[in-house]
């Protein structure tokens, strides 16, 4: 069934941060009494409701323990004690070029010190797609062919996966945006991790006050996040196939930039190509479209089928 992969995947995710967090290197050494504790105290405040019921679910599917059942009845925190996440509803998942105007219009005769930094990495991120947090750990080649990105997060949701790094081709930009990347990768760095939450803070408050006056009636918002929707949204213009486009975004299946981020009719095409990636990354992203697409098929057959039976 495919609700049993997709709470064993989010499950797996869970474990393993939780024995990263504390420093366990094998599963039968976690107490799940603690490991309820932990999800109440470290990640339930920071994730919206509907998201939260998924991992417990996924985690009591796992353990197939009906005592965790009672033990997240009891811990599990009020949802009037716990203050309103934004979610992703309300994000723009997707950066049209009118609108990057809009705000470069205005970031021009702002006096904002986050205005140049703030549409440089929207830019940044419509050009090469990467989560905020990726900058830090990324670096570009001499000869600026490529933006050469650590895949951290990959890494510790899908710890055997093994592909540390991956490359974002560079070639097809011009001087002005490349300049914008790189510009965007010394900005981050500078402040480095220490000071990587104040950054994101300051950029994400300039940009909701740069919404409300470039956009005032509308009820989606701009973010940093936007540029990697964009770019999602133009590599599916581009014709990749969905194994290279998950390869350029750091995702493990082929199927997570159709359901989750930009749609192909917003993209423009870019001439992008993934021909550098190594066979093996490619081999490993798993395949899931082909399995989706043909149990929708058979969805869809059952359907029309009950309806000839139903009919008088």
């Amino acid at each position: 069934m495919g609700y049993q992969n997709d709470y064993e995947r989010v499950a797996q995710n869970i474990v393993a941060r939780y024995m990263g967090c504390f420093g366990l290197s094998d599963e039968q050494q976690i107490d799940w009494a603690s490991l309820v504790d932990w999800m109440e105290e470290d990640i339930r405040p920071h994730v919206c409701a509907s998201t939260y019921i998924k991992y417990r679910a996924a985690i009591i599917y796992k353990t197939k323990n009906p005592i965790l059942r009672v033990l997240f009845t009891k811990k599990t925190t009020p949802k009037a004690e716990l203050k309103v996440l934004k979610t992703s509803r309300k994000r723009m998942k997707r950066l049209p070029q009118s609108d990057m105007d809009a705000l470069c219009h205005y970031a021009q005769k702002s006096k904002s010190k986050w205005a140049n930094i703030a549409t440089q990495w929207l830019m940044a991120g419509c050009y090469t797609g990467l989560r905020p947090k990726e900058w830090l750990g990324a670096h570009i080649t001499e000869d600026e062919q490529y933006l050469v990105v650590d895949n951290k997060k990959l890494e510790q949701c899908v710890p055997d996966f093994g592909q540390s790094e991956r490359l974002i081709p560079l070639v097809h930009l011009n001087r002005e945006e490349k300049d914008a990347v790189i510009n965007t990768l010394h900005s981050v760095q500078d402040f480095g991790l220490d000071a990587y939450d104040f950054l994101v803070r300051q950029v994400q408050s300039y940009l909701k006050r740069a919404n409300l006056k470039c956009f005032p009636r509308r009820k989606k918002y701009i973010c940093l996040l936007s540029g990697r929707h964009q770019f999602q949204a133009n590599l599916k213009a581009s014709k990749l196939t969905p194994k290279e486009i998950a390869y350029l975004v750091g995702h493990a299946v082929d199927d997570r930039s159709y359901e989750s981020y930009g749609s192909k009719r917003y993209g423009n095409p870019v001439n992008i190509s993934a021909e550098h990636a190594p066979s093996d990354a490619l081999n490993k992203i798993k395949e899931k479209i082909e399995d989706k697409w043909a149990a929708k098929h058979e969805r869809n057959v059952r359907h029309q089928y009950s309806q000839k039976v139903n009919t008088p």
